[in-house]
């Protein structure tokens, strides 16, 4: 589990705009009522957040 934090923050803070997409399909993908109601949006950018200050 470990190496899959790195891997993520590494993908994470060499391309940034791959954050903003991952963060645009988590608020998209919660308003789709299958998906929202297992992971909501602000959920993921709340945490996305977390690790952009990081």
């Amino acid at each position: 589990m470990e190496n899959f934090k790195d891997v993520f923050l590494f993908t994470i803070s060499d391309a940034h705009l791959f954050g903003y997409i991952v963060a645009f399909l988590a608020a998209l993908l919660e308003t789709v009522f299958a998906v929202g109601l297992f992971l909501p949006g602000s959920t993921m950018i709340l945490f996305l957040g977390v690790l952009a200050a990081q």
